[in-house]
């Protein structure tokens, strides 16, 4: 069932989605305002995990690629983390 929601999101476009909307906060975000430079941060992270989780792409369809697997889902609780975090 998990491979069947991450197919419906990445078909839905909600990582790209949510990649674009982070990157042009990124480039709306030029305050030198301590307030500002957490989110520049924030964005920073959350644009690295995405690109780390999209980079699974071609694995997800595939069951017997267990180890890819582990590691995406590792990739996925590091973005959860983070968002948890900030």
């Amino acid at each position: 069932e998990l491979v069947y929601a991450i197919e419906d999101a990445v078909l839905e476009g909600l990582f790209k989605d949510m990649e674009k909307a982070f990157k042009n906060a990124s480039l709306k975000d030029k305050c030198k305002d301590d307030r500002h430079s957490l989110l520049s941060r924030f964005n920073k992270e959350v644009r690295i995990r995405l690109e780390e989780i999209m980079g699974y792409d071609d694995v997800i369809r595939y069951p017997e690629n267990v180890d890819e697997l582990h590691e995406m889902r590792i990739a996925v609780k590091h973005l959860r983390y983070c968002l948890e975090i900030f």
